[in-house]
């Protein structure tokens, strides 16, 4: 297909991603070889460490060294680990991740904080002041503002909440000024009330008092590094006292002062701090240090009518165009400009927007080799702030909960202000300039001309071949394009030498990811552990998990692009498990259904194949696979529980697989049904629908 769209001249093998250079920072939580490190200094060729178990060791990373730790996943990075903010949260939510926490809690945490953010910029535009009657006042206005704000039809009830006293409104507020603004700071203590203090020996308990003291220092001590020294100290020091349980010495911490903490371990201006708005006003000096998201309605009509093809269009074709709207969903580097990721999808929903996200946090080389780019998208790290519009995706829940256990900040800007979401809202102008209003007219009449014609599914292929395009057009022409706002310096180059200045912060390891980015579903746990898109997972740790769940579901994540491992939760928090059948790691679920349908085709019985035939089906269709990524790989919105139960019922009928060397089939009579169902959502509109594709699988649709 002829296209009009100018491409650079650059080299004709796309740059690896060695280029990326790891940051960390005085408050990062470095775990290399279950040793915990802090930062002490940074030399020229990489970084001193100091080790938290013994402080007075201090050894030499170079970034090369760092980078084969993180490839190998033998480092793990956090960001902001030793911060009080992180250390508060991770007291509040109980060590858990804010995604897993049950949904009446996670609804009172997210409109505690909405409430909070929204006076704190209010009290900030001296609207009002923290007094009773201006809290009530307060609280009246923003009720009003919701009413105004809900759609839907005349009739449709709006759930009305009872407001929150002042008293209990003012509370919230000096707590989460207090913890430095971590949203994390207003989960409720709802599940963990009641007296659970261990009852310790006097002498036990003064002892631990010692050590919780310690928490309050510069050093930032993990309680982990803390929890386990006071065990030795116990152990050698103290034999005939009984050891306080981790539990017991992480509440004694959490009833520190939270000011005396946040004075000790940041300082105390950082403990004095209070304006809220000053977030607003950020300096960005590095990759990756604020991020923009925001969605844009793709003008398809508008396209096809300036490059003068919208007549020669049939009549079901044009409705359907002019009926369907999609959205690009982009999330930018202020910093640099470099776009990070972008997701189309039909409907702005919070699965979009994680999806955009998890773009984000990905080295996206492969797929710009795929579609035949001629510079690297190794752009990818962890964002510092994500900024954001107030938009019901953004502020969901489940997106802004998935921000936060990532490790990233959130500022949500407010309504009818775009240029504190300027440099998104901009590039979105450069996009209609460079790219919509030179997109090529004459793909929706190749589509037209293929063959029989069907509305739904032309409209599809249209939209798939334009996000090809545009892939193209961000990694070779955008990134390529000196920028007026880079003093005529372009986004490639900026990032580039950004990197090599100042590093980035890796993203959290994949597993990590997984527990956060992913499907929900829930199963059963059986003999054979749980089944999963017709395949088995197992491990050992999942049987021990099944002695105290028995017959009772359990969560299961399941990342739809990678079926090699999935996440479980127990109760001791997430825990991964392999697939029992080989040779999945990196195979994607639509990979696996293109290979199941055509191992039902060759043969007439698949209620037992070897692992063998399965494996050369893989290879076979992997051809296949890749030749569909080219035409269409774009990262879809995360599927929702339900389409994953539909799928997971086909591929799993009358299918199993045995092994040659015993014969044994992978189900046993009586065993459980250990398949999943599908998670209830009280988000409607954040549920992700699958639109029908003419291939087997749609990569970006919903």
């Amino acid at each position: 297909m002829n296209q009009n769209l100018p491409i650079p001249v650059t080299g004709s093998t796309p740059v690896s991603s060695s280029s990326f250079k790891i940051r960390i920072d005085a408050t990062t939580g470095v775990h290399i070889d279950d040793i915990d490190y802090v930062r002490h200094r940074k030399t020229d060729d990489g970084y001193l460490l100091r080790r938290l178990d013994m402080p007075e060791i201090v050894e030499e990373f170079t970034f090369d060294e760092l980078s084969s730790l993180l490839e190998t996943e033998r480092l793990t990075v956090t960001h902001n680990y030793h911060s009080s903010k992180s250390a508060t949260g991770r007291l509040n939510s109980g060590g858990d991740y804010l995604s897993d926490l049950p949904d009446n809690r996670q609804t009172k945490w997210s409109d505690r904080l909405e409430i909070v953010e929204d006076f704190l910029r209010a009290e900030a535009a001296g609207k009002y002041s923290r007094s009773d009657n201006s809290l009530r006042t307060f609280m009246k206005d923003w009720f009003a503002r919701k009413v105004e704000s809900a759609t839907g039809r005349f009739g449709q009830s709006l759930e009305v909440k009872s407001p929150p006293s002042p008293t209990a409104i003012r509370r919230w507020v000096r707590k989460f000024e207090a913890c430095d603004h971590d949203p994390a700071s207003l989960i409720d203590g709802y599940g963990r009330s009641g007296n659970r203090d261990a009852r310790l020996q006097p002498e036990a308990a003064a002892r631990m008092g010692e050590w919780v003291e310690k928490y309050q220092s510069n050093l930032k001590p993990s309680m982990k590094s803390l929890y386990r020294e006071m065990r030795a100290d116990f152990q050698t020091n103290a034999r005939g006292l009984s050891i306080p349980s981790r539990n017991t010495f992480e509440r004694a911490i959490k009833r520190l002062d939270p000011f005396h903490v946040l004075a000790a371990r940041d300082g105390e201006a950082v403990a004095r701090k209070k304006l809220y708005a000053v977030r607003d006003r950020v300096d960005v000096t590095r990759p990756l240090q604020r991020v923009e998201m925001d969605e844009q309605l793709i003008p398809l009509q508008t396209m096809m009518i300036e490059r003068g093809v919208w007549d020669t269009l049939p009549d079901k074709l044009k409705a359907g165009i002019s009926h369907d709207r999609y959205w690009c969903s982009k999330i930018i580097d202020v910093y640099s400009r470099v776009v990070l990721g972008f997701v189309i999808t039909p409907a702005p929903s919070a699965a979009s927007a994680l999806a955009t996200l998890k773009m984000a946090l990905e080295d996206k080389t492969s797929l710009a080799v795929a579609l035949g780019c001629k510079s690297p998208w190794d752009m990818f790290g962890l964002p510092e702030l994500i900024v954001t519009d107030s938009g019901r995706n953004f502020t969901s829940k489940a997106f802004r909960a998935a921000v936060l256990d990532l490790g990233c900040s959130i500022m949500i800007a407010p309504a009818g202000m775009p240029q504190m979401r300027g440099t998104v809202e901009r590039s979105f102008r450069t996009d209609t300039q460079l790219f919509y209003s030179r997109f090529p007219g004459r793909t929706f009449q190749d589509v037209v001309e293929k063959g029989e014609y069907q509305p739904e599914e032309n409209i599809v292929v249209s939209i798939m071949e334009l996000a090809r395009l545009m892939v193209r057009y961000f990694v070779d022409i955008y990134h390529n394009t000196p920028h007026s706002g880079l003093a005529g310096d372009t986004p490639l180059n900026r990032w580039r030498t950004g990197v090599e200045q100042f590093g980035v912060l890796p993203a959290p390891p994949f597993d990590v990811r997984r527990h956060i980015l992913s499907t929900v579903v829930q199963c059963r746990i059986g003999n054979l552990g749980v089944r999963v898109a017709g395949l088995r997972y197992q491990s050992k740790a999942l049987q021990e998990a099944r002695r105290t769940f028995r017959d009772k579901p359990v969560l299961v994540r399941v990342d739809t692009d990678d079926l090699g491992h999935i996440s479980v939760k127990t109760e001791s928090g997430w825990i991964t498990v392999p697939c029992s059948t080989t040779g999945f790691d990196g195979i994607s679920l639509d990979h696996w259904r293109q290979s199941q349908a055509d191992l039902r085709q060759k043969h007439a019985s698949v209620a037992a194949l070897s692992e063998e035939i399965v494996a050369r089906a893989l290879i076979e269709t992997r051809e296949q696979i890749d030749a569909l990524r080219i035409e269409s790989k774009v990262p879809s919105p995360i599927m929702s529980s339900e389409d994953f139960v539909k799928i997971d019922r086909d591929l799993a009928r009358g299918f199993d697989m045995v092994r040659p060397e015993d014969g044994r089939v992978g189900s046993l009579p009586g065993d459980i049904e250990t398949g999943p169902t599908a998670v209830e959502e009280d988000d409607v509109d954040d549920r992700v629908k699958l639109v029908p594709a003419v291939a087997p699988t749609t990569f970006f649709m919903e």
